[in-house]
């Protein structure tokens, strides 16, 4: 049960699926039972890919209102985290949980307090590194701060101005402070607190942890070992009710059993139909953009070949569909009348091509045999039957 309930998480997290099918699937699994394991696979996913840290955070936010002793424990592992990586240097792993902690105070899932003392410690003996991982921080969570405490963030922005005129950090980190206090002219417009798609909790139902930096706080690591419980069935029965009122299910009666089945059945038989009508419907291009590309095509064949019967072989090689021949006649008519003067290339081209090509409403292999060539010269098969096509006298 322990493999199951560290896959299941895990494997739910690295695929991109909807919303609704991720949180579905999270919620079949034993949360309860398997907290210190959801937030070890949470942790280690935003560890990997940090660019989806304000999915993993709206994840957590959603479970957050429903369990909230798994945010908080994951609140108190990414603490602890953050604590361990800064004493060691560890700048990749700081980075990542500086971005998570950001995003947490974006869905409420923690007090901005904790935002605050982590800029404090971040600024209290600057250097380019603290630095940088401060701007960063105030980027992803200086519109909620600046809801939430704009006291608190015009401090710490006072702070960014005394380290910028101090001078002690590197010029490139200087530069980023500049560019921040850009944001904050813009009132953090191209840095939102939170995206549409990602605001999945209201704020009344949402559930904030008031936790800092300076807490005692326990990891609870005891949750990652499997135990073996003695009132299993008990409990499952238990989650079982909670997840029905979670995701709101609703049992279905034994009498009705059968009638729901048909109805089913036959909704899926009418889904079915209109998704065959769906496909069988063909896709009409109506911007003209094949056409457009046909003429490209044959206009560029035609300035890159250096002979006319080279061009026609050229040409009648192309993959045309029925119908196309016409405007391919039309479009060696257009090369010409682009021409300052009068060329017999293009008429040698298109002489050699309306020899071949399907214009006249006879196939080729039914048509007569072309008359024998008045120069001799290089012989091209056609590209539509056993004809062969000679260019035509220059």
């Amino acid at each position: 049960m322990g493999d199951v309930l560290a896959y299941s998480p895990a494997c739910a997290l690295t695929r991109v699926r909807p919303r609704a099918a991720i949180v579905g699937e999270i919620f079949q699994e034993n949360l309860v039972r398997g907290r210190g394991l959801y937030c070890r696979s949470v942790m280690k996913a935003q560890l990997a890919s940090p660019a989806f840290t304000p999915v993993y955070a709206a994840l957590t936010a959603v479970i957050n209102t429903k369990l909230p002793e798994n945010g908080e424990t994951l609140l108190k592992r990414v603490i602890m985290q953050f604590r361990r990586s800064y004493k060691r240097n560890d700048k990749p792993v700081c980075t990542a949980m500086v971005k998570f902690i950001a995003h947490l105070i974006n869905q409420q899932v923690c007090h901005e307090i904790l935002g605050l003392q982590l800029l404090t410690v971040l600024l209290e003996k600057p250097t380019d590194d603290s630095v940088e991982l401060a701007v960063s921080f105030v980027k992803e969570a200086g519109s909620a701060l600046q809801q939430l405490s704009p006291q608190g963030l015009h401090a710490i922005f006072e702070r960014f101005r005394g380290v910028l005129h101090e001078g002690t950090i590197d010029k490139r980190v200087q530069y980023m402070i500049e560019g921040l206090f850009a944001v904050r002219k813009s009132n953090f417009a191209e840095f939102p607190a939170l995206e549409d798609d990602l605001d999945l909790v209201d704020a009344d139902d949402q559930i904030t942890h008031e936790l800092s930096l300076d807490d005692q706080l326990d990891a609870e690591a005891a949750l990652d070992i499997f135990h073996v419980d003695p009132q299993f069935a008990e409990h499952e029965e238990q989650w079982a009710s909670l997840k029905k009122e979670i995701l709101g299910q609703e049992e279905r009666s034994d009498d009705d059993g059968d009638g729901d089945v048909d109805g089913d059945d036959e909704d899926d038989e009418d889904e079915e139909t209109e998704e065959q009508k769906v496909e069988a419907q063909e896709i009409q291009d109506q911007t003209e953009t094949d056409l457009v590309n046909l003429r490209r095509t044959i206009y560029l064949t035609i300035q890159s070949s250096m002979q006319s019967d080279e061009a026609a072989h050229k040409l009648l090689k192309l993959q045309t569909k029925p119908g196309q021949e016409k405007e391919m006649l039309r479009m060696i008519i257009e090369c010409g009348m682009q021409e300052k003067s009068y060329m017999k290339v293009y008429l040698h081209v298109h002489v050699c091509v309306c020899m071949c090509k399907c214009v006249c409403g006879s196939p080729c292999h039914t048509a007569q045999p072309p008359p024998p060539p008045i120069m001799s010269g290089p012989v091209y098969p056609c590209a539509h039957s056993s004809n062969q096509c000679t260019p035509a006298r220059r």
